[in-house]
């Protein structure tokens, strides 16, 4: 008997966090952090990594971090999800770090398995799960979508079964917007209350994000977008690390997915390791290494800005 548990990355940091707190670890909530700050006081820098800044995002407030070390765990970069990850993951770590001088890897190649857009809006998965389950996809002029490429596809292969894989609903949809005929949309108008109720179970992040947005399924047709995605890689695509997770910057950790961006379960593996290599190795360098001043001209202008 196979089982799968469905979980949302969300739901995942939520049991680390309640982890976090049993063991003791002081968590610094509701801020957003936004700058590193330098030993020469430059971004980019020539020196090292001494801390950083940012904003509680409740109440306004400045927050400076004083550090011998850094980990950026900050994850990937992306569209506002309802899987794989959390809501709005905007590559902030990323961006921290290449404004100090931290050197990216491999950019072409970070890796979304979210498949397509709903309603310009949010991405999850569910397209292939829906037309399984007889969803109708048209385009803006009401005509079905799949079933044309399906008859073109059984022409060209008698032995064809009619199954589609995600490209295939992927490269149906980018064809009828490239030639005029989209924007595509998911048309669930005829499923039963019973279909919709199997969809809440095998797809809970997908029809929470519906219910979220007020998207009635069996009355509103939802737009679905291609996105540019790359399946199946696994390499590094992010910030460039050593095998002790040490940027091209000293003082600079970074781990999990804000250096590695891979299909699979590779990253959460990866976000294993990498977190505990990065942590044990700025901890140390902490320890090791003289601690060196803040600039204050440098945090009175990113407190300005």
């Amino acid at each position: 008997v196979t089982r799968s548990a469905l979980y949302t990355g969300k739901l995942m940091m939520e049991k680390m966090r309640c982890e976090a707190l049993r063991r003791g670890v002081v968590l610094e909530e509701r801020v957003m952090v936004t700058d590193l700050l330098t030993s020469d006081g430059k971004l980019p820098t020539k020196g090292s990594i001494v801390g950083a800044v940012g904003l509680n995002t409740r109440t306004g407030e400045f927050v400076v971090y004083h550090a011998g070390g850094v980990v950026l765990a900050t994850g990937p970069m992306g569209t506002r999800t309802y899987v794989l990850y959390v809501n709005a993951h905007s590559g902030d770590g990323q961006a921290m770090a290449f404004r100090a001088g931290a050197e990216l890897l491999n950019m072409e190649m970070t890796v979304s398995q979210a498949f397509g857009i709903w309603n310009k809006k949010f991405a999850t998965g569910g397209q292939q799960q829906f037309l399984m389950n007889n969803a109708k996809i048209v385009n803006r002029l009401g005509d079905r979508v799949m079933e044309r490429y399906m008859s073109a596809a059984k022409a060209n292969n008698p032995e064809y079964d009619g199954h589609t894989e995600f490209g295939d609903i992927c490269r149906a949809i980018a064809i009828e917007n490239l030639e005029g005929r989209g924007p595509c949309y998911f048309d669930l108008s005829g499923w039963s209350e019973e279909n919709v109720a199997k969809m809440w179970k095998v797809l809970p992040a997908t029809m929470t994000a519906f219910k979220n947005d007020g998207i009635d399924i069996r009355r509103d047709k939802i737009e679905s977008t291609p996105m540019t995605a790359t399946y199946g890689s696994n390499q590094q695509a992010g910030l460039k690390v050593t095998t002790e997770f040490e940027t091209t910057i000293p003082g600079l950790y970074a781990a999990g997915v804000t250096v590695f961006a891979g299909g699979g379960i590779s990253p959460q593996a990866f976000c294993n390791i990498s977190g505990y290599r990065a942590g044990e190795n700025a901890a140390r360098r902490a320890s090791e290494v003289k601690s060196q001043p803040l600039v204050k001209k440098q945090v009175e202008s990113l407190k300005e800005k």
